[in-house]
């Protein structure tokens, strides 16, 4: 995959990830980080997902994703993308 196909698959995945809401990410917030790996055109990627709390509230988790290609030089230096995802707030006004 070229560079700009990396950052597009990588972005995919990242917002894949993020429609789960924030209930569901709240459970990978200081878990170990998630990594998949896809094979495409004969080659392997590995994509590495990490969640945090964003604030000391704890109302926005932060989503960071990388992608590497194996190689030495993109497994020190991967593609990243992040993404914050809010709290909604359940009021109950009229």
């Amino acid at each position: 995959m070229t560079k700009i196909q990396q950052k597009t698959f990588l972005k995919n995945k990242l917002e894949e990830f993020a429609n789960k809401g924030f209930d569901a990410l709240a459970n990978y917030v200081d878990a170990s980080p998630l990594t998949h790996e896809y094979t495409i055109d004969n080659k392997t990627y590995q994509i590495e997902i990490e969640c945090f709390y964003d604030t000391d509230q704890k109302d926005a988790i932060r989503i960071i994703a990388s992608i590497d290609d194996g190689s030495l030089f993109r497994s020190i230096f991967p593609y990243s993308d992040s993404m914050l995802i809010q709290k909604k707030s359940h009021s109950l006004e009229p």
